[in-house]
């Protein structure tokens, strides 16, 4: 783990959705912005408390946060375009707002949809390459074979 540090964002809470959004202040931000997300460990109840709101139902919402924390020195994931995902550790929590929310989808996603996410992120040029030593150098070593072996 990194030495800790103080940091503010957006964690994004919902239905098998816990990611922090560094330096973002409402969810709608943050959601623009979630392929810069990190995995979050946070006492979802206390941010609640602090916050004075608890995020309910099968739609997505959002607590601007501020904290002490610490993130681990290697990334658990390096993505086809070189960002790393972290894992963000709350020790303290300083501050907590409600930061919005999103309505519950009205429908699934359709298959022709999801094709058509998948179409455009294998759009995207794999730009990763090993710049790393250590874990963080495997974690990109081993993007570089998956992104390429899977033609993105």
């Amino acid at each position: 783990m990194m030495p800790a540090e103080r940091l503010r964002g957006v964690w994004l809470t919902g239905f098998e959705l816990s990611e922090f959004v560094p330096n973002a202040a409402r969810f709608a931000e943050a959601a623009a912005r979630e392929g810069g997300a990190h995995e979050i460990e946070i006492d979802e109840e206390q941010v609640q408390r602090v916050a004075g709101v608890k995020h309910a139902g099968p739609g997505a919402g959002g607590y601007e946060i501020a904290f002490i924390g610490r993130r681990t020195r290697d990334p658990v994931d390096v993505d086809c375009q070189g960002r790393a995902r972290f894992t963000i550790v709350v020790d303290r929590l300083l501050t907590a707002r409600d930061a919005g929310t999103e309505p519950p989808p009205m429908r699934g996603i359709t298959h022709a949809e999801m094709e058509d996410q998948l179409a455009r992120l294998k759009a995207l040029p794999t730009t990763v390459a090993v710049r790393h030593g250590g874990e963080w150098g495997k974690r990109e070593a081993g993007a570089v074979e998956r992104c390429r072996r899977h033609g993105n």
